[in-house]
């Protein structure tokens, strides 16, 4: 199993910002939250869990519950999944993500946003 931070600041120096795409819908996270994506993580099924809980995974020793974008039947047995760890591996939870985060740029805040909010044109950017 491979790991990635995707946390960090960009070659321009400037906080990164990351996108991945989770159930389908993409989502934009925030630069300054920690980040570690697992390409394969094991995901140890949870008997009894809400249909949300993938299962369990472990980063750096600590166990994270993993979680589904929609619910679904528990898997059977332990697999092998795309993850992506959010906040400190002691405190984080995972999430089953659809593929890899991409770096993402913000050209224009979106039309919606209210006066003085960040600027997040997440959907454009992956397109």
């Amino acid at each position: 199993m491979s790991d990635r931070d995707v946390s960090g600041p960009d070659d321009a120096g400037g906080p990164a910002r990351f996108g991945v795409r989770f159930g389908g819908v993409a989502l934009a996270l925030p630069p300054a939250l920690p980040l570690v994506f697992l390409d394969r993580a094991m995901v140890h099924p949870l008997a009894g869990a809400p249909g949300a809980v993938a299962g369990l995974t472990q980063l750096q020793g600590h166990p994270l519950v993993v979680l589904e974008a929609a619910a679904r039947p528990a898997a059977p047995a332990v697999r092998r999944c795309p993850v992506l760890v959010i906040g400190s591996p002691a405190q984080g939870a995972a999430l089953r993500v659809d593929e890899a985060p991409v770096a993402i740029m913000l050209e224009a805040p979106l039309h919606d946003d209210p006066p003085g909010a960040p600027a997040c044109a997440f959907g454009a950017a992956l397109r």
